[in-house]
């Protein structure tokens, strides 16, 4: 899939190892682990990692990946796409890289 950001602060801490280890400390290995398989999956159906799922309620819209519990990274699709067909989802924006919204 192809991944961009919200803004460009969130890519820059993304896209730098030290910025990225110094914000999100021992969570860094595995943001990056899951930013690459997210790279790698071709449609968000390919996506069996870490309980993909849309969020409900005020984040409805809102897609989900497990880091490590309790910390997800949260990302939308963009473009044209059907969220009960996963295929047709191809372009991600991620929104938050280590949050933990419960």
């Amino acid at each position: 899939m192809k991944i961009t950001f919200k803004n460009k602060r969130l890519e820059e801490v993304a896209n730098t190892y030290k910025l990225l280890s110094k914000s999100y400390w021992k969570q860094a290995p595995r943001i990056i682990k899951r930013l690459d398989q997210l790279r790698a999956c071709p449609t968000f159906k390919h996506m069996t990692f870490d309980r993909p799922h849309e969020l409900k309620g005020d984040k409805k819209g809102i897609f989900t990946i497990d880091i490590e519990h309790p910390f997800r990274i949260l990302f939308k699709p963009l473009g044209d796409f059907d969220s009960s067909n996963r295929t047709t989802i191809i372009d991600i924006e991620i929104q938050e890289l280590c949050e933990d919204y419960h």
